[in-house]
């Protein structure tokens, strides 16, 4: 099984064993997400994170209130809760994470040119050539 790999070094971030997700390391502290688990060691956020966590540690939602309001969104009834420039954000820092992982070195990321500052390693794996037939 592919997650075993993950195990060990997500659970000492995590409540529980959720499969999937990211951990995120700052000079505040670290933040760890899963689709169903979340914690941090900031406590304000760590309780913001877990307001409506079951007493097994996962994290309660109503089935398909991300359906309602993703249309609420759509509708203009509410705003959206996930913004595209953080989608992109969360995905660009994924994928710098994995560079880092692959090239074995640190990451300086500058976000106005979106580039990795001067490391030509790293941006051969961020800009990979597209597969036919697709394209931009």
């Amino acid at each position: 099984m592919s997650d075993e790999i993950a195990y060990e070094p997500v659970m000492q971030y995590r409540p529980k064993w959720d499969s999937n997700g990211t951990t995120f390391f700052g000079t505040k502290g670290w933040i760890s997400l899963g689709r169903n688990t979340a914690s941090s060691d900031i406590p304000m956020i760590h309780s913001m994170l877990n307001e409506s966590a079951t007493d097994e540690g996962w994290i309660h939602h109503e089935g398909g209130q991300i359906v309602r309001l993703f249309a609420d969104a759509i509708r203009g009834k509410t705003p959206e809760l996930c913004p595209l420039d953080s989608a992109i954000l969360s995905d660009t820092l994924s994928h710098l994470g994995n560079i880092a992982i692959r090239t074995g070195g640190k990451i300086t990321w500058d976000p106005e040119a979106g580039t990795t500052a001067g490391d030509v390693e790293a941006m051969k794996i961020f800009e990979r050539s597209l597969r036919e037939p697709w394209g931009v």
